[in-house]
């Protein structure tokens, strides 16, 4: 009897997530007259960045989402050559590393050709940029890292997904996992950082001159790496400034 209660349980709760993920997704209005401009331009200067491949997920059957962010279609903008098409719906499908859209005229998903775009930008202001020169990492697919500061020394993360296992019975045995990776691009060559010695090597900085920084937000390099790689990236930048 438990059984059955906690398999109705869950069949219930997946067909609520079924209709939350409907509601979300449902955000754009196929219809805004701003995106259709923004996309009539886009078809007319760049008709190749569509790839005419209608979007469907992959691990249909995995619990979660593929995507960055919320699982929903929002408004970003798409650079490509210098110019920038703003309002236009994005997902980033980032388990296979797909750039999705809206078509106005029937509201089905499209791919976006990642050989023709630059940059793009989601509803959050996250930005990815496209980087070629990063050897050796097998994560690397389409190429677009999240820029998270740019300068002599810019920080990059590369955000994925993988499938894992849960041997729960009351969740789902496969779901998605997000990973993050850190770069250092230093002399147009990116650096993957697994520890925080790595950074300290490429960025040429002294730990005993940055350790009083790092005291205050009371920083961690295995809690807060994201932050921790900023505070280093930074200071290594305004001694190049000073230099």
């Amino acid at each position: 009897m438990n059984t059955l209660r906690l398999l109705l349980h869950f069949f219930f709760l997946t067909i609520l997530l079924l209709i939350h993920a409907s509601i979300l997704n449902a955000q754009v209005p196929v219809n805004d007259s701003l995106y259709v401009q923004s996309y009539q331009q886009m078809r007319a200067f760049y008709p190749e960045v569509h790839t005419g491949s209608q979007y469907a997920r992959s691990q249909s059957s995995v619990a979660g989402h593929p995507y960055f962010g919320p699982n929903a279609m929002e408004f970003g903008s798409v650079t490509i050559q210098q110019y920038t098409f703003a309002r236009v719906p994005l997902q980033f499908d980032i388990y296979d590393e797909l750039l999705v859209t809206l078509t106005p005229a029937k509201g089905q998903r499209t791919i976006l050709n990642p050989q023709r775009i630059n940059t793009f930008e989601m509803a959050d202001g996250s930005r990815f940029v496209k980087k070629k020169n990063v050897p050796g990492f097998f994560f690397h697919r389409s190429g677009f890292y999240r820029e998270i500061t740019k300068g002599d020394q810019s920080l990059y993360c590369k955000h994925y997904k993988e499938i894992k296992k849960d041997s729960s019975p009351l969740n789902p045995y496969l779901s998605y996992l997000e990973v993050k990776r850190y770069f250092i691009e230093k002399d147009d060559h990116m650096h993957l950082i697994r520890r925080k010695k790595d950074a300290y090597r490429i960025l040429s900085l002294n730990r005993r001159e940055i350790r009083p920084h790092l005291r205050d937000p009371k920083l961690k390099f295995k809690r807060d790496r994201e932050a921790y790689l900023l505070l280093l990236v930074t200071s290594a930048n305004r001694r190049s400034s000073q230099l």
